[in-house]
Order: C-alpha cells, then structure tokens, then sequence
C-alpha cells in the first residue's frame, strides 16, 4: 500500500488559499488574501492553529453556500490544480493507492478514480458552513486507522506535520516539487526525536 499527501507532494504549491480566492472579484480576491495572510500570521505566533484558521475562512468564504453549490465550487476548482510529475506518473488505477490530505475531500475526489481511497478534510453545510473532519498530522493518522490502516509500504510527503504517517510507512518519501528522495530511517527518527 502507498499514502500520498497531496499539497506539496502531488502539486507544486498548496491549493489552500487559491482554493479560497476561486471564483471572488478582484477586490474579495485581495481581501481574502490579506485576511488569510493575517491569520497565518497569528498561527506563526502560536496564536490560532491552522484548524482555526481553516474555519475561520471557510465560514467568512462560504457563509450562505448549500451543498450543491459548495460541492460545485469543489469540483470547478479542482480543474484548475496544477499537478506535478509524480502525479503525472502514477498509474492512479493500480491496487492499493490512498491520498490522505488536509484539502478538502470534495475536491480531492475529482483527481482521483474511485479505486484511490481518499482521505480528506470535510465540511458540514447544514445551518452553518463548519469543518467537522482536518486531515492533518495525528489526526490523519487516526482517520487512516479508522479505514483498517494500522501500516503501510511507503509514504510520499513534503511535510514534517506527516510525522504521525511516518511512523507507520515502511519507507518515506519526501517530495520537493519533482524531486524525490528517499528519507534514511535515521533522518526520520532525528526528526521523530525532535518533534
């Protein structure tokens, strides 16, 4: 079995705030990155974690979406991500294959035949737009064991918060745009002791 994340590891830049600033005017285009950037700010500082400010934004971006037009906005997003070379390469249709990813899985699914299992964030639309599932480091890690995936062959990543992942791969990849290496058990265990 192979985990891929996908910002950074399958893309040549994260999809986060593009994903925001789709489909605005150029003037909510700016607003949404000043307003992103701040709130990255305070993550920096320690201030908010990124689930705040994931929620944050999403509730001020798609404050009066229902389900069919978020799951629109998910699906012509999807087609404007530039995906990099070890996207390009992978055979998406063999066994095993599973994409587990902080981006949301409505997106996510659009690149994906349904043979891929797909892990992503989720949102809930009901009364009020909110994330009720972040993909992201432990708990991804939980969300791969809730499918029966206690370990698994290799992981490809570009990110340290994959470190709860890589502990359950037998060997790690890390992704910088379309370059690969293949992580020593030493470098990840330096990295596993500092973190």
């Amino acid at each position: 079995m192979i985990v891929f994340d996908f910002d950074k590891t399958l893309t040549y830049r994260d999809t986060t705030l593009p994903f925001l600033a789709f489909g605005l005017s150029p003037m909510l285009s700016i607003f949404c990155h000043i307003l992103y950037y701040g709130l990255a700010l305070l993550v920096k500082l320690k201030i908010l974690d990124v689930l705040s400010l994931k929620q944050l934004m999403v509730k001020w971006r798609f404050k009066g979406f229902d389900d069919h037009a978020w799951k629109l906005h998910c699906k012509e997003f999807s087609a404007m991500i530039k995906t990099n070379s070890i996207y390009r390469q992978t055979n998406w249709n063999q066994a095993n294959l599973v994409v587990a990813s902080a981006s949301f899985k409505e997106v996510l699914l659009h690149l994906f035949p349904s043979s891929v299992l797909v892990i992503g964030s989720e949102v809930n639309i009901e009364k009020k737009i909110s994330i009720t599932k972040h993909a992201m480091g432990e708990q991804k890690a939980k969300l791969l064991r809730a499918e029966g995936i206690e370990s698994f062959d290799r992981l490809y990543t570009d990110s340290l918060a994959d470190l709860p992942l890589m502990k359950m791969a037998r060997e790690v990849v890390w992704v910088k745009g379309d370059q690969q290496e293949l992580l020593s058990h030493e470098k990840i265990n330096n990295w596993l002791k500092k973190n």
